[in-house]
């Protein structure tokens, strides 16, 4: 049997950590595949296959203090509303200690704790998803607390004007209707291959007009051709490396982060290892602006 070792070169204590890693084993709502629940214990196996000291970066990942926190205790049989109340409590806790919270799950439900934690001690602050989802139903199977309803509940919470996705190509009528009677923005994946990744993340940041950004990257923003382990893959994706450069171009400006939708029942070979790369990167790039400094609590 396989010892879980948790996310590579998390060893800060607590106390003494900038970031703080958790994980949600949950997929209760997801509706086409099941395996989510089991996307941080891949993503964290393949954070051990990389060099600690990054090649473009020139940083070691153990010189920064990180902290793994470990798993939620939820189970499928949470309901939804408990799963986000338990985020919610977890990121509290994190944010109130002056540290950066790293979400991996687990459906892309757990999202909606996060932000809301942050709408009650952060200054003003905007949330860019990275998905292919517009995520914008009222409720979906008779859930609002649901994967298809993500940005929905993030838009009631900080408004409309403070949320922005990124990698659009797949939406229901009724909701792509409500989102435009909302003026909640997005950009379509046919919007990064017209004008370049740069641009439209500028767009996003200009549309948000806040210093303080919150990322949602659901992996299914990527292309399954790159990335085929995810729960709702949607073809006409973005590359590994627009969602690097997403990362690169937000970096200064994140509070928060988190990964979701790794499903490696459907991919263990490398959608988690581009998913771990993916925090790796986050905590590289961010670090040297968060050095020193506080994350703006109310």
């Amino acid at each position: 049997m396989d010892v879980f070792h948790g996310f590579a070169d998390a060893h800060a204590t607590f106390d003494k950590a900038k970031y703080v890693i958790f994980y949600l084993p949950y997929d209760k709502t997801s509706t086409h595949r099941k395996g989510a629940k089991n996307g941080p214990v891949e993503i964290c196996k393949e954070s051990w296959n990389f060099e600690s000291w990054d090649l473009k970066r020139e940083i070691d990942l153990g010189s920064i203090d990180i902290h793994d926190m470990g798993f939620l205790d939820v189970s499928n049989r949470t309901s939804p509303k408990q799963m986000v109340n338990e985020v919610y409590e977890t990121v509290r806790k994190i944010v109130k200690a002056d540290k950066f919270p790293v979400l991996l799950g687990g459906e892309h439900t757990g999202s909606v704790g996060a932000i809301w934690a942050l709408s009650e001690l952060v200054g003003d602050f905007g949330v860019v998803c990275f998905d292919a989802h517009l995520d914008y139903r009222n409720d979906y199977v008779g859930e609002k607390f649901s994967h298809a309803c993500v940005l929905r509940r993030a838009a009631e919470k900080i408004g409309s004007d403070r949320v922005v996705s990124i990698g659009i190509r797949s939406a229901s009528e009724d909701e792509f209707n409500d989102a435009k009677s909302d003026g909640t923005r997005y950009f379509t994946s046919w919007d990064v291959r017209e004008k370049g990744i740069i641009e439209i993340v500028e767009n996003a940041l200009d549309i948000l007009s806040v210093n303080k950004i919150y990322l949602s990257f659901d992996m299914d923003g990527i292309d399954p051709a790159y990335a085929p382990g995810v729960s709702t893959p949607e073809p006409f994706g973005l590359t590994p490396h627009d969602g690097l450069t997403l990362i690169e171009v937000l970096a200064p400006y994140l509070i928060g982060f988190d990964l979701m939708e790794v499903c490696p029942n459907w991919d263990k070979a490398y959608t988690p290892c581009l998913g771990a790369r993916f925090v790796r990167e986050v905590i590289m790039l961010s670090h040297k602006h968060l050095k020193g400094h506080k994350l703006h609590r109310k």
